[in-house]
């Protein structure tokens, strides 16, 4: 798909060195608008609750919205979404510019 939702989520396993694809799902792509909304609903499903933030099973979420690359205002943002390790809280940052798709 150019551009917008793709449907998909990579997720990835550094210490097996392996990744996959999943389905996102229509209804979190609905409920959770954006790139931020996602990244938070999918970080709150796969931390395991009581995890640690430096603890193999803690993950964090990198994302960005569905019109990243496109020239709207305020659309190319990036997410990353956790668990901080000074706290052991959720949060997250974004960085927003110019993010590269890639070749066209």
């Amino acid at each position: 798909m150019d551009g917008g939702i793709a449907g998909q989520v990579l997720h990835g396993n550094l210490s097996e060195q392996r990744t996959w694809t999943e389905p996102i799902g229509e209804t979190n792509v609905r409920d959770y608008v954006g790139g931020l909304g996602t990244c938070i609903k999918l970080a709150s499903d796969l931390i395991p609750s009581g995890a640690l933030s430096l603890y193999p099973e803690s993950v964090f979420v990198p994302g960005v919205g569905a019109l990243v690359g496109t020239d709207l205002p305020s659309s190319s943002r990036m997410y990353a979404v956790g668990k901080l390790p000074g706290s052991d809280t959720g949060g997250g940052c974004d960085a927003g510019g110019y993010i590269p798709l890639g070749p066209n």
